[in-house]
C-alpha cells in the first residue's frame, strides 16, 4: 500500500471521527429510544435517528476507510450523503414545527432533529474537507486503468518506399 500524505490522513480521519460521532449520538438516541419502549413515538423517533444520524455515520465511518485506500467514488457518494443529511435535517425540523412543536407525537420527531442541528458546521466543515480529499486522490491517481488506447499511426505501403530509403521507419508522421 502506498503511503499517504499527512493532509490526506489527517482530512480521512476527520471523516472517520464525524461518523463515530454521528454513529454514538445517534446509540445515545436509539438508548432513550429503547428505554421508553416500543410506542408510536418510540418507533418514529427510531426511524428519524437512524435516518438522521446513524446511518450516515456509518457511511462516513466506512467512506473514510475507503478514502484511505484511494476510492475518490467516495468522495462524491459522501457529497451526496452530506447534501441529503442536511436537507432531511431541515425538513424534519419543518414537519415537526408544523405538526405542533415539541408537545406531543411531533416532539419525539423533532428531537434527533434538533440534536443534528448542532452539527450542521461540521456538516459544512466536510464538505470543504472532502474538496481537499478529492484534489489529493486526483493528485495520487496514477492515471489508466486496465486497456487504454494508443494513437494509430498509418503506415506506409511497401510500394510507396523508394529502394534507396531505409525501411526502419515507415509510418508517416
Amino acid at each position: 500500500m502506498r503511503r499517504l500524505p499527512p493532509q490526506l490522513k489527517s482530512d480521512t480521519g476527520d471523516v472517520l471521527a464525524l461518523g463515530v460521532l454521528f454513529v454514538g449520538l445517534g446509540a445515545v438516541l436509539l438508548y432513550i429510544v429503547f428505554r421508553a419502549g416500543t410506542s408510536f413515538r418510540g418507533q418514529v423517533m427510531f426511524i428519524v435517528d437512524t435516518a438522521l444520524l446513524v446511518g450516515p455515520g456509518v457511511w462516513y465511518v466506512v467512506a473514510g476507510t475507503m478514502m484511505r485506500r484511494g476510492n475518490q467514488q467516495a468522495v462524491i457518494v459522501s457529497r451526496r450523503i452530506v447534501y441529503a443529511q442536511t436537507i432531511s435535517i431541515a425538513a424534519v425540523l419543518g414537519v415537526g414545527l408544523i405538526l405542533g412543536g415539541m408537545r406531543g407525537e411531533a416532539g419525539m420527531l423533532l428531537f434527533p432533529a434538533i440534536v443534528a442541528v448542532f452539527f450542521i458546521p461540521a456538516l459544512l466543515a466536510l464538505l470543504l474537507v472532502l474538496g481537499r480529499i478529492e484534489i489529493a486522490l486526483r493528485l495520487l491517481d496514477p492515471g489508466g486503468y486496465a486497456f487504454e488506447t494508443i494513437p494509430v499511426a498509418r503506415a506506409v505501403p511497401l510500394e510507396d518506399v523508394p529502394p534507396d530509403q531505409s525501411t526502419d521507419n515507415l509510418r508517416e508522421k
